[in-house]
């Protein structure tokens, strides 16, 4: 089978570089901090049609892409997050979308976790609890993966279908480790230089959000990762 390439959609955010900050996208549904992303401007408007777009104003969460973590399936949210702001995203979602947010200490996800449409991983251990809770929200499988050197997160460790990305920072430590993720592994920086890929590169399976910054060498090894 030939393996054609996802449309790779550039994401221009005015005078902000880490837009994964602001941002979180699944398969369905796209959450943004709407104060920071107002400027955004795409080449094309169309790949927004299949997405639900769910606005949050700054002054009431500004750092979306750390505080929701999710796939096609669930969402997992800080518990930072009030009764209000949960009604709220429960109504702006679809119905068959599950959200769970968190009662441990450990309050933004996207701080210790990693997630895909099959997979999520932990940076961190968790309540016995809240890990079912996760794999029964999310549908997938739930690895735990504690590392001396640092703590996998969606921003320095991406996890696609069936391949990961991880930031240069940590690929030493992480090919010392006795227990690998069993999955492709891929490196690169984002953003012409950014170490962190989580912080300017954001996909689903139609789509792929990236900086106008972006390298050709960044790009090769994207394109390879999502593909």
């Amino acid at each position: 089978l030939n393996c054609i390439p996802r449309m790779i959609v550039k994401i221009y955010l005015k005078g902000i570089e880490n837009f994964g900050n602001y941002i979180t996208i699944t398969d369905k549904i796209c959450i943004f901090s709407e104060d920071v992303c107002k400027n955004i401007v795409l080449s094309s408007n169309k790949i927004w049609k299949k997405l639900k777009m769910i606005p949050f104003r700054s002054y009431d969460q500004n750092f979306i892409g750390n505080m929701i973590l999710g796939n096609t399936n669930g969402l997992i949210i800080s518990n930072f997050f009030s009764d209000y702001k949960l009604r709220y995203l429960i109504k702006n979602s679809w119905d068959d979308i599950k959200i769970l947010r968190l009662d441990d200490n450990r309050n933004n996800p996207g701080s210790f976790m990693t997630v895909s449409n099959f997979h999520t991983i932990l940076g961190r251990n968790l309540q016995k609890k809240t890990i079912q809770k996760i794999k029964s929200y999310l549908k997938t499988s739930v690895y735990l993966y504690e590392n001396n050197f640092f703590t996998i997160n969606k921003f320095n460790f991406m996890i696609f279908e069936n391949s990961c990305l991880i930031s240069p920072v940590y690929l030493e430590y992480y090919l010392q480790t006795k227990k690998p993720v069993e999955l492709p592994l891929y490196c690169t920086t984002v953003s012409n230089g950014c170490n962190y890929p989580g912080l300017a590169l954001l996909f689903n399976k139609n789509i792929c959000l990236l900086n106008s910054s972006t390298n050709n060498n960044e790009l090769k090894v994207i394109n390879k990762f999502i593909n």
